[in-house]
């Protein structure tokens, strides 16, 4: 029996080095391959990441570029706006003082023509210092104070 178990052993080393050699160029292909597919899924789980936290950053930027330009844009409407109705009171004054003027350099003296005028003007005033209070929100300094010199 030491001569038959011998022999096994020896059938033995000799089968495994056979399937060693028939499997280990397809085990190590086999485990260089799937060594690479980790170490891609890794790289590409740190590459969707950083790919992430630049969306989330450029859209954070995207938003703060597009509420600033929206101030910005509503500054200027309001301002122009505001220079706007400022020019058109200032007229609607003139006009009345005008015919104020008229009606008294006619020697117009009736109270009725008298009193529309100065109706006119009373109602000038409110729109312009409704105005006024807008610009002082809006406007320049330059144009404040040249409203408050008028």
């Amino acid at each position: 029996m030491d001569w038959i178990s011998w022999l096994q052993g020896i059938a033995l080393v000799g089968l495994n080095n056979l399937v060693s050699l028939f499997w280990k160029p397809w085990a190590s292909a086999y485990a260089g391959e799937k060594a690479k597919n980790i170490a891609r899924k890794e790289d590409l789980d740190k590459i969707l990441a950083e790919v992430r936290a630049v969306t989330v950053a450029t859209n954070e930027i995207e938003a703060k570029i597009s509420g600033e330009l929206w101030d910005r844009q509503m500054h200027w409407t309001q301002k122009k706006d505001v220079y706007g109705d400022l020019v058109s009171n200032v007229n609607e004054l003139m006009d009345a003082y005008t015919e104020l003027y008229t009606y008294v350099l006619g020697s117009q003296t009736e109270p009725k023509l008298l009193s529309q005028a100065s109706a006119k003007i009373r109602a000038g005033y409110e729109k312009y210092y409704r105005s006024c209070g807008l610009a002082r929100i809006f406007a320049s300094a330059e144009c404040n104070t040249a409203i408050e010199t008028l």
